[in-house]
């Protein structure tokens, strides 16, 4: 079971104009202490073709857990109320996935 947590910037303005980028090593110390977290993975995504008119996204967190009820109790945990917290206040808009992973 995995979570991506799209962010994306008002207007697709480029990373080096993130007025967050100095709170990431915070995040991914907070993100780390997730309880039942297997694994956690950042990207910066990069558009293959022709970009549409939405928003950008200029990051993507994946955070991996063993099934659903390891990121269930996850969800209630306080250390993800922190991270949850913690990344509202950066003010950048994220969309959060949940679903199975299917390796073939």
């Amino acid at each position: 079971m995995k979570t991506s947590d799209i962010s994306t910037k008002p207007g697709g303005s480029p990373r080096s104009q993130d007025p967050n980028r100095h709170q990431r090593p915070c995040r991914v110390q907070l993100v780390r202490r997730i309880p039942g977290l297997r694994r956690f993975l950042l990207s910066h995504p990069r558009a293959l073709g022709a970009v549409g008119a939405g928003p950008v996204p200029y990051l993507v967190a994946e955070l991996w857990f063993d099934d659903a009820a390891a990121l269930k109790a996850a969800l209630r945990s306080p250390e993800m109320a922190d991270t949850g917290a913690h990344a509202e206040a950066l003010g950048v808009p994220m969309t959060m996935f949940a679903g199975d992973v299917e390796e073939s």
